[in-house]
């Protein structure tokens, strides 16, 4: 999932279409357990940051339960499943995905 999201010389990607095979490829496949560790060009986030960051960010900007981005939250929740717990807070690394995949989508609407 090489992008502008963790990358910024990456390609454009479709980013919902990305996080829906990214579930599936979670379900499908058992992953090398660097990767739970260590994403991103320096390592700055782990699989589990960008899950929970990105199932914040399509809870915040999905278009209804017709649009792409509903159903990449509804395949991220397969694998986070938040409870009554809140968004995550700028302390949490989870933030940091939320908020650039926030951007994603800002850049995508705007």
């Amino acid at each position: 999932m090489r992008s502008n999201i963790f990358r910024l010389d990456g390609p454009p990607i479709d980013l919902p279409r990305a996080l829906t095979l990214l579930e599936k490829a979670l379900h499908k496949h058992e992953l090398p357990e660097e990767i739970w560790c260590s994403l991103g060009e320096f390592s700055e986030a782990c699989l589990g940051d960008l899950i929970v960051g990105a199932y914040w960010a399509c809870s915040e900007w999905h278009d209804g339960q017709c649009s792409d981005t509903y159903a990449a939250l509804c395949s991220l929740g397969q694998v986070f499943s938040p409870g009554m717990t809140d968004a995550p807070d700028s302390e949490e690394r989870e933030f940091t995905a939320d908020e650039l995949i926030g951007e994603w989508f800002a850049r995508q609407y705007h």
